[in-house]
Order: structure tokens, then C-alpha cells, then sequence
């Protein structure tokens, strides 16, 4: 899923793992999912939020590509199936890697 985190114009993707029940969100009109945001380039790290069901926007990619955006850090793109990178990336590694070449 999608979410504005971790501050207003700012989107994380994390990933639905169940439902609030009421213990955490007493008083509270609105129901509550509970969402983990996975770190870059470490997904095993992140941050357990709470957010409103309203607030969560679906994403129509698989989990293995969600992962695969994290772990890269944005370089692996969902939407380029069959470019495993990104071309800017690619184009600038490419440039790097010839200014090192020439000023050896």
C-alpha cells in the first residue's frame, strides 16, 4: 500500500498487516490498519504505524516488487519489466565509470 509518510507530500510503501482492534484505537470513529514501513535498503528494519483505512491507497504491484523497490531504493522499478534498472541510474554509472577510466 501507499501511504503519506512520514510527513504530509511525502509517500512510503508499506504493507497491510492486519487489523486494529478496538484495545488500540478506543474512542476512535474511523477504523485502523496496521501498516509496516520497511527501510531501504534494509527491509527488515522499519517503522509499525497506525493508519486510517481512508488513508491507505491500494498499489497494483505484487509484494515481490514492492520488495524489490525497497531493497534497490528506487533504482529497480515495478514498471520496467524488462529493465531490471533504471536508465538514468545506468547512464550515469556509465558516465562515472568512463571519467574514471580516462583520468587513470
Amino acid at each position: 500500500v501507499l501511504v503519506e509518510y512520514p510527513r504530509e507530500g511525502l509517500y512510503s510503501v508499506g504493507f497491510v498487516t492486519g487489523d486494529v482492534g478496538p484495545s488500540l484505537q478506543p474512542e476512535l470513529e474511523e477504523k485502523l490498519l496496521s501498516v509496516f514501513i520497511p527501510t531501504a535498503p534494509n527491509p527488515t528494519t522499519g517503522w509499525y504505524t497506525l493508519v486510517p483505512e481512508s488513508s491507505v491507497k491500494d498499489l497494483d504491484i505484487s509484494v515481490e516488487d514492492a520488495f524489490r523497490t525497497i531493497i534497490s531504493a528506487g533504482i529497480v522499478n515495478p514498471d520496467e519489466k524488462n529493465n531490471t534498472t533504471n536508465p538514468t541510474f545506468s547512464k550515469l554509472f556509465s558516465q562515472l565509470r568512463a571519467s574514471t577510466n580516462t583520468s587513470s
